[in-house]
């Protein structure tokens, strides 16, 4: 039996708690240092962004239908395994690009209006990388996000994953 839980965020701790009735310490995961090292400031361009690795969990199919739907510029980064069903269904108004490099990362997270991330997750590191270029998220209330994002001041929240909830926080942006 382990002596001591820990966990990664508030939402893994309250879930240990759930299921283990056991109380745990937070120590929250590193972000790379090649976010805060000096740099060019790009200046902000019209399109939004999601980054992060093409799986279904992380909802970015829904992202995409409601970025079609509203006609709006999106840049996905990443690869994964529904990489090309999600070009099935984009518009001529998103672009893939792939697996990008950190300098490249860093450019698209500073000339993007804001991050899209529609997926739950126990921390989520790519919402920090955004912010750490000065770019607001565009997050899915749930998971660790709810702890590194504050709602109205470094992005805005969204309460389902739904077209419709996601399309109001965009016009709430």
């Amino acid at each position: 039996r382990p002596d001591h839980y820990i966990a990664i965020s508030a939402a893994v701790s309250d879930r240990i708690k759930k299921y283990y009735q056991r109380t745990s310490q937070i120590i929250y995961p590193p972000i790379s240092n090649i976010f805060f090292k000096d740099k060019v400031k790009e200046s902000k361009q019209d399109f939004y962004l999601v980054a992060g690795r093409l799986v279904s969990y992380k909802k970015n199919d829904l992202v995409i239908k409601c970025f079609n739907k509203l006609n709006k510029k999106l840049v996905v980064v990443g690869t994964g395994e529904e990489m090309e069903n999600l070009k099935k269904i984009a518009g001529d108004n998103i672009t893939f690009l792939g697996q990008v490099s950190d300098k490249e990362l860093i450019k698209l997270y500073q000339q993007t209006k804001a991050l899209i991330f529609a997926g739950e997750e126990d921390f989520g590191l790519v919402p920090l990388e955004s912010q750490s270029q000065g770019t607001p998220v565009i997050a899915y209330k749930s998971g660790g996000v709810t702890e590194t994002v504050i709602d109205g001041v470094t992005g805005v929240f969204f309460k389902k994953q739904t077209i419709k909830s996601l399309a109001k926080a965009l016009k709430k942006f």
